[in-house]
């Protein structure tokens, strides 16, 4: 039996300016990012691709490349200029439209869906774990209340059951849990990662999305962060979306793995096949650099 995309990204484009017909333009190409006429910056262009059920799927390229605007776009933080994006789930839905997706979104293009399925969207199908914990923690609040924040947001109530299950996620990621009623500011930079971990997963989400998370991390607190997501992905058996420019990820933790340069897809394949017979010289500079 062939399996559905549990999401399908189509044509997704991102301008940062007041854009114009050429960096419009689906079969305009030119050099950079930056548009020759209007000098727009173009973040994405034409983005495309598939993701299935219990997949890694790598997104790698340079700084720049675009590849963090599309993941924000992805979790509905930023508004793509044009483009869609599909979600499919095999559970059931429910009479209360709080498991899975609701309704609104079966079928459509989420980009064009109201606020308010929107926002489920983001607090049920998707988990999101940023490159700065200020972006996915409230610094100041505890480990514990950050993670009943976001269940708290997919409408549970049980105090009692959302705090046991912080402190089981806690453990989890390896946090101790007599430190659950600390604020993340007195966590080390990976500690701050694990928690944004044991958030992203408190709603067992359909699709993780990790941005960059081990980038100025030690070597040996890169090593823990990475451990912990491949053994929760075996676990869980969660889609991911994986971010990075460190290729050691992307080797690590993929199936597949898409390239991107100056906000384009230039190629994409089985991680293997790509690491190990690049077709593109931007890919090639990029593994070898990597060596």
């Amino acid at each position: 039996m062939i399996k559905k995309p549990v999401l399908k990204a189509r044509n997704i484009t991102k301008i940062f300016g007041k854009g114009c017909p050429t960096c419009l333009d689906d079969d305009s190409d030119f050099e950079g990012n930056i548009c020759p006429d209007c000098k727009s910056v173009v973040g994405c262009k034409n983005i495309s691709f598939d993701l299935y059920p219990n997949e890694v799927l790598g997104i790698v390229g340079e700084s720049g490349s675009g590849k963090s605007t599309l993941v924000r776009m992805l979790y509905l933080d930023i508004e793509p200029t044009k483009g869609e994006m599909f979600l499919e789930f095999d559970g059931d839905l429910g009479d209360d439209g709080f498991s899975g997706l609701p309704a609104q979104a079966i079928g459509a293009n989420i980009f064009s869906a109201k606020s308010f399925v929107k926002r489920h969207i983001k607090n049920f199908f998707f988990g999101m774990v940023y490159q700065s914990a200020q972006l996915g923690l409230k610094l100041d609040v505890t480990a514990g209340g950050n993670i009943v924040e976001r269940m708290l947001m997919a409408n549970n109530r049980d105090i009692k059951k959302m705090r046991a299950r912080a402190s089981y996620l806690l453990g989890k990621t390896e946090i101790p849990v007599e430190r659950m009623d600390e604020p993340p500011k007195n966590f080390s930079g990976g500690m701050q990662q694990r928690v944004q971990i044991a958030k992203a997963i408190s709603n067992e989400p359909a699709i993780l999305l990790l941005d960059e998370v081990t980038t100025g991390l030690d070597v040996s607190v890169q090593a823990k962060v990475l451990d912990l997501i491949r053994t929760l992905q075996n676990e869980i058996k969660v889609s991911m979306l994986v971010v990075s420019h460190d290729l050691g990820v992307i080797r690590l933790l993929t199936n597949r793995t898409i390239v991107m340069k100056n906000g384009r897809i230039i190629e994409s394949g089985l991680t293997d096949q790509i690491l190990e017979d690049p077709q593109e010289e931007y890919t090639q500079i990029l593994v070898n650099s990597a060596l």
